[in-house]
């Protein structure tokens, strides 16, 4: 530093070092910036990407979903056929056992109506 008339140092050295220095400076923040943005519309873009890629994959799942619950209803459809059938099945047997009670019941009572009143095992 130069001195000054009274012994102190001037600051006129420090501003033109500054004054030379400030260009580079001036340029390298330039060069940082330009960095930056470029990253920022990088991370723009991946940001994009990725949402775009959430999206897809949410509307799959929710595809994947609506078609296990169709095949889920439909299977439980046809179960519900095969347990009706079943148990259709199962009442119509039910009913030609009480019908054929019911015919054994009409033919007990015909032979025991047809007995002579005398005959073993009618008193």
């Amino acid at each position: 530093m130069a001195a000054g008339t009274d012994g102190t140092a001037t600051i006129e050295p420090l501003l033109d070092r500054a004054a030379r220095h400030s260009s580079a400076l001036a340029a390298g923040s330039g060069a940082l910036e330009k960095v930056l943005l470029e990253m920022e519309d990088r991370l723009e873009a991946t940001i994009q990407v990725a949402e775009t890629e959430i999206r897809r994959i949410d509307l799959q799942a929710r595809r994947q979903n609506s078609e296990l619950a169709s095949e889920t209803r439909r299977h439980l459809a046809n179960l519900r056929a095969t347990l009706l059938d079943r148990a259709t099945t199962v009442a119509r047997g039910y009913d030609s056992v009480l019908s054929l009670l019911d015919d054994a019941d009409r033919a007990l009572a015909r032979e025991v109506a047809a007995a002579p009143a005398d005959a073993p095992g009618t008193r």
